[in-house]
């Protein structure tokens, strides 16, 4: 989390945190925290932002940084003990460039019976008796991705541990529009824009020399996952796994497949 004088950042993994961090530390008067920890004071009269990224590049992204051997998902699926399915997920981080284990890894992410592996590491139920692994709808409307932009950017997020209060999408936007405590949003995908926005929203008269070094920036973005395009990764069968997973976060950004450049 990066906090400065007028704005508070809240970082969703895998959505350009580093570089947008390192900005808003030139410009923002302020440091960052704990990386990637969750709000907890909804009530700041500060402008709160976040980032969010396309999901078919996210989950690419993801796993990409664990062939590095990298991040919070690798260490959960690969390294802790009593992960039944340990030696296949290792499997499938063999080879950054190989799309058929991203495609593996990706329906063991999705998967009903690999995805228990992980569930209680992510928040999916933070706590052993709150409800049964087998009864678990909220995954079926949630992918990984979508559940970790609504547990960091809403109020009452416990409640996404409600096995029985989420049963459709309507319920999940709704929970979505009455909680969401973002003031502003960065896109990756149109970063410098709506970093210069929300920063200006937040109080931050940028003059033209800084609205200069930020588009200047671009060009040394802290990506640490090497991997190629995310569609060179996908099939039809892993295109549409996202599409219907993630539709939570499709639908509301209106994102859509990234064509090949």
């Amino acid at each position: 989390m990066f906090v400065g004088e007028r704005l508070i950042y809240v970082q969703l993994q895998k959505t350009a945190c580093n570089h947008i961090t390192a900005l808003l530390t030139r410009f923002a008067n302020g440091k960052e925290t704990k990386r990637h920890d969750l709000l907890k004071d909804y009530d700041s009269e500060k402008y709160i932002a976040g980032s969010v990224r396309n999901p078919w590049k996210w989950y690419v992204s993801l796993w990409a940084f664990g062939c590095m051997g990298y991040g919070l998902f690798h260490e959960l699926v690969c390294r802790r003990e009593h992960v039944p399915d340990a030696k296949m997920w290792q499997r499938t981080y063999i080879d950054h460039e190989n799309p058929e284990c991203f495609r593996k890894w990706l329906k063991m992410v999705f998967g009903d019976r690999t995805r228990n592996d992980y569930f209680r590491g992510e928040g999916y139920s933070h706590l052993p008796q709150c409800f049964p692994l087998n009864k678990q709808p909220l995954t079926d409307l949630l992918g990984l991705y979508s559940f970790r932009y609504l547990r960091m950017h809403c109020r009452n997020r416990d409640d996404l541990m409600d096995g029985d209060k989420f049963t459709t999408m309507a319920q999940l936007r709704r929970f979505d529009r009455d909680n969401n405590f973002l003031d502003g949003v960065i896109r990756t995908e149109q970063l410098e824009d709506d970093l210069i926005r929300v920063l200006r929203e937040a109080g931050y008269p940028l003059k033209d020399p800084q609205i200069e070094i930020v588009r200047n920036e671009s060009s040394n973005k802290r990506n640490k996952s090497r991997h190629k395009p995310a569609n060179f990764y996908y099939d039809d069968e892993t295109i549409d796994l996202v599409k219907r997973h993630d539709q939570f976060i499709i639908g509301k950004y209106a994102y859509k497949f990234p064509a090949a450049k």
